[in-house]
């Protein structure tokens, strides 16, 4: 039976607490050890940091990306925080097509 899939808001940081004790560490770990996951990353407000230069958790969204999950991060909020040229995993896509996409996946976790 296929698993439904998932869409996983990430709308802060976060990363301010030490590291493994953040439900955004704590997530990608536990995507990291499941093959191929059923979901798909959804970057906003200040989350969209975590995928741009400088993101200390870029090597690991990009082994999750390699491993098949999606990743879209909010053209609005990239450029209102001026990093729209400096994602380096994932896509850009604008607000009203991410809602969207959302409103198709029954599972939706917002952190």
């Amino acid at each position: 039976m296929k698993q439904q899939p998932w869409a996983i808001v990430i709308s802060k940081n976060g990363l301010s607490i030490e590291e493994g004790q953040t439900d955004i560490f704590q997530l990608l770990a536990m995507l990291e050890s499941t093959e191929k996951p059923p979901v798909k990353l959804y970057f906003t407000t200040e989350g969209v940091s975590l995928v741009a230069a400088g993101s200390p958790i870029l090597f690991r969204l990009k082994k999750l990306q390699d491993n098949g999950v999606e990743m879209v991060a909010c053209r609005t909020c990239l450029d209102y925080m001026g990093l729209r040229d400096h994602v380096e995993v994932g896509h850009v896509n604008a607000m009203e097509h991410i809602i969207a996409d959302m409103e198709r996946i029954q599972n939706v976790v917002s952190l």
